[in-house]
């Protein structure tokens, strides 16, 4: 390792010294944007004479729109997208293909490693200054710098991040598998096709239908809201909602921290969003319902009956009292509710196990972009 100076990245391997080349995109690269396709052309399934990729502006599996019965572009360019939230994100491409008008066509001008350069392109964190819709066109693109050494060098980064990139992907579809078995499984336990039994092999109860009003109580989350948004990564105490994003930030507020009576379940009012939350915490907004459990009810298990409700959101009203604590659901006794809780959780624990080890892979990743590049 060597400290960066001029066109000589951080981090780099031993047999390589030098500075690198530095030179615009379009002295690299020929570069031209994709065009219009006939719709009768395009077909969503790939099939013996529609098997060429047509790719649009989407970062979704590279961005594939559909498969066509013509292609464009011949194997070995790179795309760069020109519009839309993922402007500028490159993709190495390998095969024959159809780039629709949005995106842009780099074709090497000599010799080059074409994944080398995505990966260079991509941590460029490209953008263009607009005031109206941002657009990334041919004769801008050609005016950015890229540094690049040579042929050898380029070829041995290409292959060592690709390395993390196919560990990531590994990582993910076993993530994705034990997503779906997860699925599956509930839906036997809920169908009541897959039974638990107790420690001497005999059956449980009938489950019962139960309102889920009176299997959990709520509180209003007013004492427990964060006065400033100030986040940061350094404070411990983290500021949650109910919705994907979850953990919003860190606070260092130490007043109104909620931190009794866990596990708990937090409710969005208004998109009956869920989340199991087995932490202390503090929370952004106000719509918002903490449930506990009420009587013989495993919190863990009422949880994952809520994730079987199908409920369509419409209207901006407050759901538990006036729609879901009305709710009739079937319950198993407490016991059997334990063993199915413990199951999941089981299940959870390890995709929870999969989803760290592939944000480290990111991050260690991001690290080596960083440092191994110009």
């Amino acid at each position: 390792m060597m400290k960066q100076t001029k066109n000589i990245p951080e981090l780099r391997f031993p047999e390589f010294e030098g500075e690198w080349s530095t030179d615009k995109t379009g002295k690299i690269f020929q570069i031209n944007a994709g065009g219009d396709i006939a719709k009768e052309n395009v077909r969503f399934e790939k099939d013996e004479f529609y098997k060429y990729p047509v790719y649009a502006n989407a970062e979704a599996n590279k961005g594939l729109y559909g498969y066509s019965n013509v292609y464009k572009i011949e194997a070995g360019t790179i795309t760069v997208a020109g519009r839309g939230v993922n402007i500028g994100i490159a993709h190495y491409r390998d095969h024959r293909y159809y780039p629709i008008v949005r995106l842009l066509v780099l074709k090497p001008k000599s010799n080059v490693d074409l994944l080398f350069f995505e990966y260079q392109i991509n941590r460029s964190n490209i953008f263009v200054e607009s005031t109206g819709v941002p657009q990334l066109t041919a004769p801008q693109l050609s005016e950015y710098f890229l540094a690049y050494p040579g042929i050898p060098e380029q070829q041995k980064i290409a292959t060592f991040l690709s390395a993390a990139d196919q560990r990531i992907q590994l990582l993910t579809q076993k993530k994705e598998k034990l997503e779906q078995y997860k699925k599956g499984i509930m839906q036997q336990i809920f169908s009541q096709q897959l039974r638990f039994k107790d420690e001497n092999e005999q059956e449980y109860p009938e489950w019962e239908e139960k309102r889920l009003g009176d299997c959990l109580k709520y509180e209003q989350p007013t004492k427990y809201l964060v006065n400033s948004v100030e986040y940061s990564n350094s404070y411990s105490i983290p500021v949650i909602t109910a919705g994907k994003t979850f953990i919003l930030g860190y606070t260092d507020e130490k007043e109104g921290v909620f931190n009794r009576d866990l596990p708990i379940i937090l409710f969005d009012d208004f998109t009956t969003a869920t989340q199991y939350v087995n932490f202390p915490f503090k929370l952004k907004s106000s719509a918002a319902k903490i449930l506990y459990p009420k009587g013989n009810v495993d919190i863990k298990f009422a949880y994952e009956v809520m994730q079987t409700i199908k409920y369509e959101v419409g209207g901006h009203g407050r759901h538990w009292i006036s729609v879901f604590s009305d709710l009739v659901c079937e319950f198993p006794s407490y016991l059997e509710q334990q063993k199915i809780a413990s199951f999941l959780s089981f299940i959870d624990q390890k995709i929870t196990l999969v989803n760290q080890q592939i944000e480290l892979t990111r991050k260690w990743k991001q690290g080596l972009l960083q440092k191994m590049f110009v």
